[in-house]
């Protein structure tokens, strides 16, 4: 796991959502990996409710480090996992297609109670 230190922890806490997404993608290329919760029916979803003539969707929160996790557990009081560190090429291998099945979208770093982007699943890099 790479290290996070407290300032830089701080500072991403304080991105918009699209500078959170971009400094996710980056680090994860860095650590080639990222980190999902899971519990013991697999990988945690959250359901966002659909528009007027929309599906409810199925998002996949993903984080670049397991105390952005922490965050987002103590911010969502219903949600309960334990994070689990994913490989790129596992990810790019396995997950991709299989989420894609199921038209399950990607959530990047929800904190608090910040708004975060959601975009299709894709591979990373």
């Amino acid at each position: 796991m790479e290290e996070l230190s407290d300032k830089e922890f701080e500072a991403v806490k304080q991105l918009n959502g699209e500078y959170r997404q971009n400094y996710f993608e980056e680090k994860v290329r860095q650590q080639q990996g990222l980190y999902v919760l899971v519990n013991e029916e697999g990988p945690v979803l959250l359901q966002q409710p659909g528009q007027e003539d929309e599906p409810e969707a199925n998002i996949l929160p993903v984080f670049s480090h397991p105390r952005y996790l922490e965050l987002f557990l103590a911010s969502y009081k219903d949600v309960a996992g334990k994070p689990q560190f994913i490989t790129l090429s596992a990810w790019n291998q396995n997950w991709v297609a299989a989420l894609s099945a199921e038209q399950v979208q990607l959530g990047y770093m929800p904190l608090d109670d910040q708004d975060f982007v959601v975009e299709p699943i894709k591979a990373f890099d």
